[in-house]
């Protein structure tokens, strides 16, 4: 049987690992970004 406490801890670790997950997406944009911009200023 799943409790409460059991159900607490899995959003807990979902939010965790969404929090986590944004911040790599985030590096991941802007890094992409960068490389954008720099190869449209060389064409």
């Amino acid at each position: 049987m799943i409790t409460n406490d059991k159900i607490t801890e899995i959003f807990c670790i979902i939010d965790d690992f969404s929090k986590k997950f944004d911040g790599e997406i985030k590096k991941s944009r802007d890094g992409a970004s960068v490389r954008r911009r720099g190869k449209a200023q060389e064409a």
